[in-house]
């Protein structure tokens, strides 16, 4: 049951991968690292719009660890 999960989210980063280009949807000008869930309603069966893919520091900025550049 864990690996199917691991493996559902792995398919789930790639097509948020896939959606951006590899680029972070916040910024636009850094590579894609993280996958930040904007609710998590539908956790385990998410809609892909409810997941954004995000460069490290737009990721630490939208859980208001850092400042905005």
């Amino acid at each position: 049951r864990l690996i199917a999960e691991r493996e559902r989210a792995q398919a789930l980063r790639r097509r948020v991968f896939l959606r951006s280009g590899g680029m972070c949807e916040g910024c636009g000008a850094r590579p894609m690292q993280d996958v930040h869930h904007k609710t998590y309603e539908h956790l385990g069966a998410e809609f892909l719009w409810e997941i954004v893919g995000l460069c490290e520091s737009c990721h630490l900025r939208i859980h208001g660890i850092v400042e905005g550049e």
